[in-house]
């Protein structure tokens, strides 16, 4: 069974991720959680409080961008959790994500895809192998 996703959280007026009881010091406030989309630089998800003393809305704390993120709660504690696909995941951990998770049907398209690329990237270099020569030089004494 897949793990489900928050699927509706592309906009910074999401309801679909928000907690009235997170921590603030020794308060609570409410947060919201969302995923920013660029298309050109990916995707990277979004952290949001409001000061529980002045109820003035702090500053987002905005991720890394990643290819693919998504955001899941929890349901053994009610905590939103991010997960993402980085250009460092191999085909087979590419794989484990696609199956692990209930992504929406755009995820999963460019996600499938992804692999395949990957997949022929990775038996080009098996084939291919990159080597590195190391070699030392002499220090420059620069007056």
């Amino acid at each position: 069974m897949k793990i489900p996703t928050l699927q509706n959280v592309y906009d910074e007026n999401t309801t679909e991720a928000k907690s009235d009881n997170y921590p603030y010091g020794r308060l609570r406030c409410q947060a919201k959680w969302w995923v920013e989309d660029n298309g050109k630089k990916g995707m990277r998800s979004c952290f949001q409080t409001i000061n529980p003393k002045t109820g003035r809305v702090n500053a987002p704390k905005k991720g890394t961008y990643s290819p693919v993120v998504i955001l899941v709660k929890n349901p053994e504690n009610n905590h939103i959790e991010t997960y993402s696909l980085s250009p460092y995941h191999d085909s087979v951990e590419c794989q484990a994500f696609l199956d692990k998770y209930e992504l929406s049907e755009k995820d999963e398209k460019f996600i499938t895809e992804w692999i395949e690329r990957k997949k022929k990237m990775e038996e080009y270099y098996e084939k291919n192998p990159v080597k590195f020569v190391i070699t030392t030089l002499e220090p420059v004494r620069i007056i």
